[in-house]
Order: C-alpha cells, then structure tokens, then sequence
C-alpha cells in the first residue's frame, strides 16, 4: 500500500475484550502514520487459530493459505488489528481508503461455520466499524457520514479456502440505493437475495461448509439501519 490508507478520524479500537494480545488492544492507524503495524502474533495465532477446544492443539494451516497468519504467504504488514479469533487488514488492492477485512484467524470457507463466540466477535467489529463510518464526513464538508457495505462470498475456487468479509463504505447520500445494485446486478446471474429472519444469526442458517453463497450486510429501507440478506 502507498501512502495513507484511511481517511477521516483513526481507526478505532476494538472493543473490551477484543484487542490484540500483543499490544494492549492490537493498535490502531492513527494521524501521521503510513502503516500500521500489527502485535506480535501470540504462538497460537502463529499456527492458525486457537483450534477445535481448549487444550486442544490448533489446526495446522495450509502453506499455500494467504490468510492463515502462521504461513509464509501471510503479508502480516496489511494487518490492522488482531482480536481473538478474527483479525482485520487492509487489502492489496482497495477500492477506497477505507476498504479493510474482516477474517477469521481459523482456516475457514465460510462465515457460516463459526462458533458463536467467533461470530460475537464479528459483530463488535462490524459495530465498531459502522460508528467510525457514520462519524466521517466528505472532504470538504457537507454529506454527513457514510454507511458500511459488507459482503462475503462464499464460492468453490481454486487454492486455499479461507473466507473473509470485504467491508466498503458508501456515501449516505447513496445508502438507500445499494440493495437495488446488487439486486440488478446479480438478476441476469441468477443471484436473488433474501432476509435473513430477525435475530438469527448467518451462523444459525444451518449452511453447510460446502454450500456456496453470498452474504451481504448493508444499508436498509431509505438507507437507515442494516438490512442482512442471503
């Protein structure tokens, strides 16, 4: 990455309970810095997660894994911060300043197979990174706050299959528009979305580790709240 990679206030910190073990809370890219630099990777982190139960030895990565924190493949220079069983880095090729991802630290196809404990995790962060959209403003001044687009695809490709979550903020002055993209881009592929029903979880859906999808969190009606299809 070159130069500054987000705009507006810093990143924030994850929340209690959340952070790095490394560097009280894992850090954060702050005004004047070019790169944040990630703590230091705890030994399980090293091998890929903290496995199947306590005591229990983590699974070892894929060497080909680009994701898997423990292989030589890992470009651990792009991390943003490490939380306990997911981590977030910025990507090699963004499509905004403040494009980042969302990953699991265990090697895994889909958001759909993690634990609960890992999914609570998800949402802190996906909270956390909503406030620090809806507290910037345009350059300049005038349109008030961004809305956060999160999507993941879960699809069969060749290589190593670790998931992780694009996450894109839009203009909110575009907000109520971004379910309409993605409806009218995904009709002439025979993509169609449904809700996922109020206070279930993409973990709960009962999908199984082969079945392909894609999961968006975005804006809702008239561009307020979150709206999450599948």
């Amino acid at each position: 990455m070159r130069g500054p990679m987000m705009a507006g206030p810093p990143l924030p910190l994850p929340p209690p309970g959340m952070g790095g073990r490394g560097g009280g809370g894992g850090g954060h890219y702050g005004p004047g810095s070019n790169m944040m630099q990630g703590p230091p990777l705890p030994p399980n982190m090293m091998m890929g997660g903290k496995g199947g139960g306590r005591g229990a030895p983590p699974p070892q990565p894929p060497s080909e894994c680009w994701f898997c924190l423990g292989t030589e493949k890992a470009e651990v220079e792009l991390l943003v911060t490490v939380g306990e069983s997911l981590y977030m880095a910025v990507p090699k090729g963004p499509l905004c300043l403040e494009h980042v991802l969302l990953i699991p630290i265990n090697h895994v196809a889909g958001l759909a197979q993690l634990s609960s404990v890992e999914w609570e995790e998800f949402e802190r962060y996906t909270k956390a990174l909503r406030l620090m959209y809806a507290e910037q403003t345009k350059e300049g001044g005038g349109e008030e706050g961004q809305r956060m687009v999160l999507f993941e695809r879960r699809l069969e490709t060749r290589g190593a299959k670790h998931t992780h979550a694009q996450v894109i903020p839009v203009p909110a002055a575009k907000a109520a528009g971004v379910r309409a993209a993605f409806e009218k881009r995904g009709e002439p592929l025979g993509v169609f979305f449904e809700h996922v029903p109020a206070g279930k979880s993409l973990p709960e859906m009962g999908l199984s580790p082969e079945q392909q999808y894609l999961y968006l969190e975005i804006p809702g009606l008239g561009g307020k709240g979150v709206a999450r299809l599948l």
